[in-house]
């Protein structure tokens, strides 16, 4: 680092913010330049007697939706979300689907599989025979239009008791399910 000489002659150093001075005018140092790290209270980079050490984070551009801050971290790069991926967290992992926001996937073809013959739509929801209903169609669902009326439902294993009322459905059931049935 080069020295600069003071008012009395003597060689000083410069401010450890500052990598080299110019000239002095009436808005601060004239060529100065912050070193990486250091940057003024507001911000910018010219007077050395009042920058301040500063971890200074550069912009990235992170996805607000996919990351957890639209800086980047400490090391330089986007912090994303869980099931999120990519330089700016704007896509999802392979097991995640984006829906303003990376959700896992319900089912697929491989390991997350709809049950009782329910067809995967899209990785998001199991499209369940008649019959079954569920997140992957593992429940037994209450069918009224059965010959019995559907008094069996409510004694099949698992099954939640058959609502005959809508208010009955929306009070006990979830209302996806309530329509189904």
């Amino acid at each position: 680092m080069k020295t600069v000489p003071s008012r009395s002659g003597r060689p000083r150093r410069p401010h450890p913010a500052v990598q080299r001075r110019v000239r002095r005018s009436r808005s601060g140092w004239e060529g100065c330049r912050g070193r990486a790290g250091w940057a003024r209270a507001d911000g910018a980079h010219t007077s050395p007697l009042i920058a301040r050490r500063a971890r200074v984070r550069p912009e990235c551009n992170c996805n607000q939706i996919g990351s957890v801050h639209d800086r980047c971290n400490e090391t330089g790069f986007c912090e994303c979300r869980e099931g999120a991926a990519g330089p700016k967290c704007d896509d999802c992992l392979p097991t995640h689907y984006w829906r303003q926001g990376c959700y896992p996937n319900v089912c697929d073809d491989d390991q997350l599989l709809c049950q009782n013959g329910g067809t995967c739509v899209q990785n998001q929801r199991c499209a369940c025979p008649r019959g079954y209903t569920g997140v992957r169609c593992e429940q037994p669902r209450c069918d009224p239009a059965a010959a019995d009326g559907g008094l069996d439902c409510d004694r099949a294993p698992g099954a939640a008791p058959c609502p005959t009322t809508l208010l009955g459905c929306l009070l006990l059931l979830r209302l996806a399910t309530c329509l189904d049935c």
